[in-house]
């Protein structure tokens, strides 16, 4: 889908690599490997843009500036997005991009499909409580904070996350330095994990009507982990109680 407006601008700005770094903050080393001019598909209708392909990092910068309403004012900027390589290559695909769909806020959320029009309750399925948000389900509803909790646990982390907390932010400033490189990586796709495993427990209810209790919510979420673990970890734990103690190991 190459267009002549966007040659003629890659010619006068010094190509893709130039474009690339004045449009998003990069870390030292890093090298733009490929670029494609794409879509992304939103709630709004197409987006076009260039998806880069760097040594770190996955990004979206779409081709012209969207508007948006801040407070009675209408603005206007560029939709620009990120992903850190690293975490679309610890885990399978289709888990990685779910979870990079939620940082955008584009899942298919009951206040998703009141902003497109239809006329819907939004209360979310697993705790009944509060209307459904991507941010809700993934970070702050009671079901979720318990697998949080037991990730925290599994690496003897003394943390919580905070009541303004976003999927988007949570991401992007998740590190594993303090755990060893192996165990990096399990701490690395742990978020994108918690989100799958909490994403499909809600689908169950919304389209199955089956409730997981949440003992079985905790037991699928670690059996998970250490599914995925096994698929990018050469001579890991073998079973899934050597998987909880290597985890806790300091």
């Amino acid at each position: 889908m190459g267009r002549i407006a966007q040659g003629t601008k890659v010619l006068a700005e010094g190509g893709y690599e130039k474009i690339f770094r004045h449009t998003f903050e990069t870390v030292p080393e890093e090298q733009l490997q490929n670029s494609f001019a794409c879509y992304l598909s939103t709630s709004a209708g197409p987006v076009m843009g260039i998806l880069y392909v760097s040594t770190a990092k996955l990004a979206f910068c779409s081709d012209n500036p969207l508007s948006y309403k801040a407070g009675d004012q209408m603005e206007w900027s560029y939709y620009k997005t990120w992903q850190k390589m690293d975490l679309i290559y610890c885990v399978q695909p289709r888990v990685s991009f779910f979870g990079w769909e939620a940082s955008w806020g584009k899942t298919l959320t009951l206040d998703q499909l009141q902003k497109r029009g239809w006329p819907l309750a939004s209360r979310y399925y697993l705790c009944q409580r509060h209307e459904e948000s991507i941010d809700h389900i993934l970070l702050h509803c009671t079901k979720a904070r318990t697998l949080w909790a037991l990730l925290f646990s599994l690496f003897w982390v003394q943390w919580v996350v905070p009541a303004t907390a976003t999927v988007k932010a949570t991401l992007l400033g998740w590190d594993g330095s303090f755990v060893g490189e192996k165990r990096k990586e399990v701490l690395r796709a742990s978020p994108l994990c918690l989100f799958w495993m909490v994403w499909k427990a809600r689908n169950k209810i919304a389209f199955e009507e089956e409730v997981l209790s949440i003992q079985r919510l905790r037991s699928s979420f670690v059996y998970f982990l250490w599914s995925e673990m096994k698929l990018f970890i050469k001579d890991g734990p073998s079973t899934l109680v050597d998987f909880i103690g290597w985890v806790g190991t300091h």
